[in-house]
């Protein structure tokens, strides 16, 4: 594995590190981790690319790519199908065999890309359904305790597009996730899959085609309080009911109407297809692309008094 981190990567940005480690197998990751810790290295798990962007700090960078692989079903009684998939199995390959197999609770998450290890990281979510959900357990190496361990969905601290894994970066590799999966009538799952897919390719852009990582921004949530007064000054504005006591906006209706759909700076737009996904050409600087990330937050900021968040993992 060698290669600049723009060849590896959905965002096609990023130079080239110091080091590539790949981790076929378990042993290897107490052995990559001994052997940058002797070479004075920063390190970071590297899966699909899809959900990661490298923004400086390659040189003094080694990368662990991702490569566990295998899939098995642990259990399978009564109405849930427990099965531990590996953390380099790639994700959307997953979610169409379950759907094969009739299995419903990954199914409107179709066609996101990146692999199995990403999704407990960023608590992938659409369409009604977030990954934790589903999670039973996640298998990691603890690198402070430098010990293979099983967290339970409960330690994995999972919130909206959050986890323990997010909130503690460099402290958890992932080596596999078991997800519980209800059976459920014939077809309905495929079925789902198949919609969703449709529209996804409706309203989304391809990273093969054009370079992206999906939604870049969350959806902030913010109280009830500041939703409704929100809602009185922009009646037409996007808001969905999280709980009681918080609402939660579409940061892609939030920056469209701060005049940003279209925006460009350098090779990095954002997208006049939706205005929550930034597109680079190709050739872009780090430097221009955080600019457009603190124009973004700046003027939602400015007009709503809402403050926006980066969704991919930015590494600097």
């Amino acid at each position: 594995m060698t290669g600049p981190l723009s060849n590896h990567t959905t965002f096609k940005l990023g130079g080239e590190p110091k080091l590539w480690l790949v981790l076929n197998k378990l042993e290897d990751i107490p052995m990559a981790l001994t052997q940058v810790k002797q070479d004075g290295l920063n390190w970071q798990v590297l899966g699909g690319g899809s959900n990661t962007v490298f923004v400086g700090g390659e040189t003094n960078l080694a990368i662990f790519k991702m490569m566990l692989k295998g899939r098995e079903v642990v259990e399978d009684s009564g109405d849930y199908t427990l099965i531990k998939v590996a953390a380099g199995e790639d994700w959307d390959e997953l979610v169409a065999w379950t759907t094969t197999q009739d299995l419903v609770g990954i199914e409107s998450l179709s066609l996101i890309p990146g692999t199995v290890g990403a999704t407990p990281v960023q608590n992938v979510g659409a369409y009604g359904q977030e990954v934790s959900q589903t999670i039973k357990e996640v298998a990691v190496y603890d690198v402070v305790n430098s010990e293979f361990k099983i967290l339970t969905n409960n330690e994995c601290g999972f919130g909206y597009r959050d986890s323990l894994f997010k909130c503690q970066p460099g402290r958890y590799i992932i080596t596999s996730v078991t997800y519980a999966l209800k059976k459920s009538e014939p077809l309905l799952a495929t079925k789902t899959r198949a919609e969703v897919i449709s529209l996804r390719q409706s309203k989304l852009l391809d990273p093969k085609v054009v370079p992206n990582v999906g939604s870049f921004f969350k959806n902030p949530i913010v109280s009830k309080e500041v939703g409704e007064r929100l809602k009185e000054k922009y009646p037409e504005m996007v808001a969905h009911t999280v709980d009681e006591e918080k609402v939660k906006l579409s940061a892609g209706w939030l920056i469209e109407q701060a005049g940003l759909k279209g925006y460009k700076k350098g090779a990095f737009t954002v997208s006049s297809k939706h205005a929550l996904i930034l597109t680079h050409d190709g050739d872009g600087t780090a430097s221009d692309l955080l600019s457009v990330i603190v124009t973004v937050i700046d003027r939602v900021k400015e007009q709503f008094s809402v403050q926006l968040e980066p969704e991919p993992v930015l590494i600097q």
